[in-house]
Order: C-alpha cells, then sequence, then structure tokens
C-alpha cells in the first residue's frame, strides 16, 4: 500500500507472484535477480499489478531488471542472475475470479458523490478484495514452473 499509493488487490496480486517466483529461484531480490512481467497491463486498473512484483521481488524498472511485455495471459518470469534459476508464475483461474469480482464505476459517478460515499465504499472493496488475495494459501493464488540450474 505504501508503494502503490492504496492496498489494491491487482497490486496484490502481482506482490504475491513475484514473491512465490522469488523463492522458487532461491535469489534474495533486489540486485540477483531479473524479473519479466507479461499481461494486458496497459490501464488500470490492470497496471496496478506491475507494482506488485517490484514490491514483491525488489527488482525495477530503475534498475532495469524488471521490465513488461505486453500479453494476453499473465506471467511473472523471475530468474535469479547469480544462478540460472529461472521460474514461471502464473495466476490460477480463482484468483482471476477474484480480480475480475471489482467492477469499478466509471470517474463521473465518484465526482457525482458529494459527500464521497461511493469512492469510500469503493476503495473498502478494493482493500478487502487485497487483503483476501493476500490470506489466500499460494495454491488457489499461483502456479510455478521452474527451468534452469
Amino acid at each position: 500500500a505504501q508503494f502503490h499509493g492504496h492496498l489494491g488487490p491487482w497490486a496484490t496480486a502481482g506482490a504475491r507472484l513475484g514473491m512465490a517466483g522469488l523463492r522458487e529461484v532461491e535469489a534474495k531480490g533486489y540486485f540477483d535477480v531479473r524479473v519479466i512481467c507479461e499481461g494486458p497491463f496497459v490501464k488500470p486498473p490492470k497496471s496496478c499489478f506491475l507494482d506488485g512484483p517490484q514490491v514483491g521481488t525488489g527488482a525495477t524498472l530503475g534498475k532495469r531488471n524488471l521490465s513488461w511485455v505486453k500479453a494476453d495471459a499473465i506471467m511473472v518470469r523471475v530468474e535469479n542472475t547469480q544462478t540460472g534459476r529461472q521460474a514461471k508464475v502464473c495466476p490460477t483461474p480463482k484468483l482471476l475470479e477474484v480480480l475480475s469480482s471489482f467492477k469499478p464505476h466509471p470517474k463521473g459517478d465518484h465526482a457525482r458523490a458529494a459527500d464521497g460515499d461511493n469512492r469510500r465504499d469503493a476503495d473498502h472493496v478494493l482493500e478487502t478484495l487485497a487483503r483476501k488475495i493476500a490470506a489466500m494459501p499460494d495454491r488457489e493464488v499461483l502456479t510455478v514452473s521452474h527451468s534452469g540450474p
């Protein structure tokens, strides 16, 4: 939440996939890891996913060890640059179902709410979904395959 600006489900999902990849390749993160995110992350809320692997792996756009490739399916590729060990982490259908369960309202609907109740309600729903994703067991959130040494 501190990095992304709020506790959202897409960023939480990205963090979960990134952390799983980091564990799988047995990297410490930050400087011994390379991460490639694949997916339809053109605009929010889906693009929020890209903040998650930065938090979950320590790879960042600034260090140039994190990149995004536009694709139809979501996958996080993680490589331990010291050992060459690689992992592919994909969301499960259940995670994709949870992510698609929130349908944001057009921005105009929020702006019309003079007291901000609609915005607070939407934020509460987003945070609830994010916490649900954070608490789900790995087997319900992601699948991992690995290659390399």
